[in-house]
């Protein structure tokens, strides 16, 4: 959303000129070059014209109100006891409305997988791994980094589930946000209420922070003072203004898997905590606080696999990952591990076939001769030369597909040689 838009949506929301003007300002540094004074001061009257004419009797602020300190007060036992209310859950003994939730984990341990699954089954009303969605309703997903692979992930969860996303009211910012800035904090919650408007009211039931450290800002997370002020803006104009709940993805701490990183100001503001650790292909989700409820047993599951309805240039189909949960004792007979271990490439697939078609040539002119046909061995050399003549593979992608099958226990070297490994052969029985 464009500087003139956000500001309009701010006046619409009584925020002074002044404090209109202290937002624009900042937004101003980072033009190359900037406005100069009179130019953002021409903006923003421009603006303010358009609100008025707009908005035929309203007023414009031009000084902050200063509300004066509300008297202290006590209320009695009994009007607290007589309002209670059972937990408003968002997923049922997962995560709560109106809270602030964190999920921390090491990079790459899945945890932005977990937390786009989350977002999805809130939008769309799917049960998250079955545990009832109960506050269905829009999703707005401050993203600081990666939109291809969210894009992918996204594509991903459509495919697997059904769904189709077009119609499902999740919203991805365009950027990151710094929200220890309050300038920029009010931005993110005007773009937020402009869509709200725009779709009849409807506020979200859950708003995504991914991750901390990307939308943190230039301050330093360690520091007591700035952590507080991360969490107020998150708090009063995020969690509090639409009594959603607000997930915030992070990182671990330094040297240490069991805790989120940052000052532990944080953790003490926290309704709900989850950790996220990945270990081989296996994602174990285990909370560390629930401050109103139960704490949820430890969920499990694997990354699976699934295709995506696009190739790249070279027409190789494009994958990316769900989560699946699953029972640790019934992980042998999962079909979703087996997938996982056992998906190829175009290319990949290709030249196990051709090393296997050559082995099996060598195997038999063993046998003719009498000799051991379990001796037969070829070299990395006539395998590329072989695949180079059949036209698929180049020198441009040879290296890095061998590397691929390499890492992935699908082919082995003992120079020279090559050799397709039970893995290998499996993965093509599968294909």
């Amino acid at each position: 959303m464009g500087p003139c838009r956000s500001t309009g949506q701010l006046l619409r929301q009584n925020v002074s000129l002044r404090e209109v003007k202290a937002i624009l300002g900042q937004w101003n540094q980072s033009n190359n070059p900037p406005l100069s004074d009179a130019e953002l001061n021409t903006t923003i009257a421009s603006i303010a014209r358009t609100h008025s004419n707009n908005n035929p009797g309203s007023s414009i602020l031009v000084e902050p109100l200063h509300s004066s300190k509300p008297e202290f007060a006590f209320s009695h036992v009994k009007e607290l006891v007589k309002g209670i209310k059972p937990i408003n859950w968002l997923i049922k003994g997962f995560l709560e409305m109106d809270s602030l939730s964190l999920m921390f984990g090491e990079p790459a341990c899945g945890k932005s997988f977990t937390a786009i699954d989350l977002a999805c089954c809130v939008a769309t009303g799917k049960d998250w791994h079955g545990k009832p969605v109960k506050r269905q309703g829009p999703v707005f997903y401050i993203a600081g980094e990666g939109f291809n692979g969210l894009s992918r992930r996204l594509m991903a969860w459509q495919v697997s589930h059904g769904y189709n996303l077009r119609n499902a009211p999740i919203y991805i910012s365009q950027c990151a946000a710094s929200l220890t800035d309050l300038g920029n904090a009010r931005l993110v919650s005007a773009s937020i209420e402009e869509i709200v408007e725009e779709t009849g009211g409807v506020i979200p039931s859950m708003i995504v922070i991914d991750t901390l450290a990307r939308n943190f800002g230039p301050a330093d997370e360690n520091a007591t003072r700035e952590m507080n002020t991360f969490i107020n803006h998150i708090d009063q104009l995020l969690r509090a203004k639409y009594q959603c709940n607000v997930l915030i993805v992070h990182h671990t701490g330094v040297g240490s898997k069991d805790r989120a990183r940052g000052n532990s100001a944080l953790k003490g503001a926290l309704d709900a905590e989850y950790a996220v650790v990945k270990s081989d292909d296996e994602i174990t989700i285990t909370a560390k606080k629930m401050k109103d409820a139960d704490e949820p047993d430890p969920i499990k599951f694997l990354f699976n696999p699934v295709r995506l309805p696009f190739v790249d240039e070279e027409g190789d189909p494009q994958y990316s990952c769900i989560l699946k949960e699953y029972d640790p004792s019934q992980l042998q007979s999962l079909k979703v591990k087996k997938g996982l271990e056992t998906v190829l490439g175009e290319r990949q697939r290709k030249i196990l076939e051709t090393l296997n078609r050559l082995t099996g040539s060598a195997q038999e002119n063993l046998r003719k001769d009498g000799r051991d046909p379990s001796l037969a061995k070829i070299e990395l050399r006539n395998l590329k030369d072989d695949c180079y003549e059949q036209g698929f593979i180049g020198s441009k992608h040879w290296r890095r597909t061998i590397n691929a099958l390499v890492e992935r226990d699908l082919l082995t070297v003992e120079e020279p040689f090559v050799l397709v490994s039970e893995k290998g052969l499996q993965a093509l029985n599968d294909e």
